[in-house]
C-alpha cells in the first residue's frame, strides 16, 4: 500500500513536468520544419531563377509554396507549386503564426511589384499596416526581411528571423 502511495505522489510531481517537456519539443520540431521551408524556397528561387512565396492562410491554417506566373499593372500572379509534398500543407493547430517585416527592409507586395519599403512607422508600437501572409524569394537570392514568430498554448516562444539579403534562417528562442 506505501509504495502504490509513493508512485502515486511521484507520478502526481513528475507528469506536469513532463507536459511543459512535450509542449516545448512540439514547438522546436515546428521551428525545424519552417526552416527547412524557408532554405527549400530559397534554393529553389535561386536554382530555378523565380521569384516564388510562401504564403499562409490563417483562416483555414494552410501554406503553400507559390510561384509567380505574370503580372499586369495591379497585381503579380501566383501559382501553387505542387511537385512535393514538403511545399504545401496544414500549419499545426497546435501552434500559432505570426509574420512581422523587419523595420526598414524590403518587403514584397503583389499590389506594388516586386519589393518596396517597409513603411518607416513600423517600430514596436506603430501600426504599420496589416501584417504580411507571405514571404516572398528571390532568385538573387534574397528575401523578404521577417521575423516569424512560432509560439504554443503554454507561450513558449520561437522566433525565426529571415535576413533579407542572404534568405538565411536565425533562430532565437524566448528568454
Amino acid at each position: 500500500m506505501v509504495v502504490i502511495t509513493l508512485i502515486a505522489v511521484l507520478s502526481a510531481l513528475i507528469l506536469p513536468e513532463m507536459r511543459g517537456g512535450l509542449e516545448d519539443a512540439q514547438l522546436r520540431s515546428a521551428s525545424r520544419r519552417w526552416i527547412e521551408l524557408f532554405g527549400l524556397a530559397g534554393s529553389r528561387a535561386v536554382a530555378n531563377n523565380e521569384h516564388l512565396r510562401i504564403h499562409f492562410d490563417k483562416s483555414r491554417g494552410r501554406y503553400q509554396l507559390e510561384r509567380q506566373t505574370g503580372r499586369d499593372r495591379r497585381q503579380v500572379r501566383f501559382a501553387p507549386v505542387n511537385d512535393s509534398s514538403i511545399f504545401s500543407g496544414e500549419v499545426d493547430p497546435r501552434i500559432s503564426i505570426s509574420i512581422r517585416p523587419l523595420p526598414a527592409t524590403p518587403i514584397a507586395t503583389p499590389a506594388d511589384g516586386p519589393s518596396r519599403a517597409a513603411p518607416p512607422d513600423s517600430r514596436p508600437g506603430r501600426n504599420p499596416g496589416p501584417p504580411p501572409t507571405a514571404v516572398h524569394f528571390f532568385p538573387d537570392g534574397t528575401c523578404d526581411g521577417v521575423e516569424v514568430e512560432l509560439r504554443d498554448h503554454s507561450d513558449h516562444l520561437i522566433v525565426l528571423r529571415l535576413n533579407p539579403v542572404t534568405a538565411r534562417v536565425t533562430v532565437r528562442p524566448s528568454p
